[in-house]
């Protein structure tokens, strides 16, 4: 939503605040933001490596101790190529807290797409991102302000549970119910 609106020259001198419960994600628009040319040697490194075996090898830092000191540039480069190679981009963690998305069946995912990182880091210079959940989020919202919020989405059947997007899912399901 945000990206589409600035590419439509909607969002040209005006405050945009984006924010999110998943600090992973938050993380990768940071250094999207501020470092896009350094993300992108990096993704090309992924890219060059990316096999099956690399793509698991990957996915399991998560479980590791030291995983969040990992560097922002390390955790957001990580972030981005497990979203370009995991089934269906799709972003799941198990209760845990450590994503478990399997490989995804593509011939050439666009892992390093330059323009695009460039032209997101354009996007998100003028905008304040934060790491925080949609209820705090919304107090920061004045009068006449464009709102989009994608709340949590509840499971369709009891083994649905792919929609899980945060190791704290219920507690938002419950919060945004309210």
């Amino acid at each position: 939503m945000f990206f589409e609106l600035y590419s439509r020259g909607e969002l040209e001198d005006k405050k945009a605040y984006l924010s999110d419960i998943n600090s992973e994600l938050i993380n990768a628009y940071e250094v999207v933001k501020s470092t896009p040319e350094k993300l992108i040697i990096e993704l090309e490194y992924y890219k060059n490596n990316h096999n099956k075996e690399f793509y698991y090898q990957t996915r399991e830092l998560d479980r590791l101790e030291n995983f969040q000191t990992l560097s922002k540039l390390n955790r957001a480069t990580r972030f981005i190529y497990l979203n370009k190679t995991c089934f269906n981009g799709l972003y799941r963690v198990n209760s845990k807290g450590y994503f478990n998305t399997p490989i995804g069946s593509y011939k050439n995912p666009n892992i390093a797409d330059k323009e695009a990182i460039l032209n997101a880091s354009e996007a998100l210079q003028n905008a304040m991102i934060s790491n925080q959940t949609f209820d705090k989020t919304k107090n920061n919202a004045t009068q006449g302000d464009f709102i989009y919020l994608d709340p949590p989405y509840y499971p369709l059947t009891k083994t649905a549970s792919f929609t899980t997007y945060d190791k704290n899912a219920f507690l938002d399901k419950c919060k945004f119910a309210s």
